[in-house]
């Protein structure tokens, strides 16, 4: 989302993450490869192995903005930030989320339909979840160690990080700072072209509700079952 909006604003690009393994060639990379970007980044290996190389002729492409970023998730970093935020150029955005309950869930309801976003005009496919709680158990053991390797990774780098929780990013004053923070011009923020998939009520999404608000007494985190909404005046990415 918060690429989709950027990437609506003038001599402003986005790519989303140019590192995640697929099976079919995204959309971006057959654009790049009908420009002229060299068909050895078709292999993942060799993609791995020129990450500055692979950006820096993705940007020459698009050498008529002002500026040009991408999607990098934490568990594709493998010290790629560090040599990226050595560059003077470079800004980084840190965007996290608090809430795993909110994440776990989003991550199932991904894998029961097969969409992890929800575009404005599509139909919407909402399944709720049956929560286990074995299961959450070992995804915020696994969410707990990349947080505190995002953290340690993010304390290493010699330069000012814009932290930005998720929910925040439904709004359009903090954007403002985002866009403040890059040094872009706009006059408004642009619309998003994807819309919230469910409710502020996190408990909604999972179908035994009574089991996922024992689980969180249990772990001090009752408060994960509703997010905050904001504003109406201020929303970004509005909710079905």
């Amino acid at each position: 989302m918060l690429c989709d909006v950027l990437s609506k604003v003038d001599k402003v690009h986005c790519f989303p993450e140019l590192f995640r393994a697929f099976s079919d060639t995204p959309p971006w990379l057959d654009v790049a490869l009908s420009q002229g970007l060299s068909k050895k980044f078709l292999c993942p290996e060799y993609r791995a192995l020129h990450r500055l190389q692979l950006f820096d002729e993705l940007s020459k492409q698009y050498s008529a903005y002002s500026h040009v970023g991408f999607k990098l998730m934490s568990l594709q970093d493998k010290g790629f930030l560090n040599t990226q935020a050595a560059r003077a150029s470079t800004k980084i955005i840190h965007l996290y989320r608090d809430n795993l309950l909110a994440v776990y869930g989003a991550a199932k309801q991904a894998q029961l339909t097969g969409k992890a976003h929800i575009k404005r005009g599509e139909q919407l496919e909402f399944e709720k979840v049956t929560f286990d709680s074995k299961d959450f158990s070992a995804f915020l053991q696994r969410n707990e160690k990349r947080i505190q390797q995002e953290k340690a990774t993010l304390e290493s780098l010699e330069q000012n990080v814009f932290s930005l929780e998720y929910l925040e990013l439904t709004t359009a004053n903090r954007f403002n700072a985002i866009f403040d923070y890059l040094g872009i011009s706009a006059s408004s923020v642009p619309e998003s072209t994807y819309v919230k998939r469910n409710s502020w009520d996190v408990l909604n999404r999972f179908a035994n509700t009574d089991d996922v608000k024992r689980h969180l007494s249990d772990l001090g985190k009752l408060h994960w079952a509703q997010e905050n909404a904001p504003s109406p005046s201020s929303v970004v990415i509005e909710e079905l």
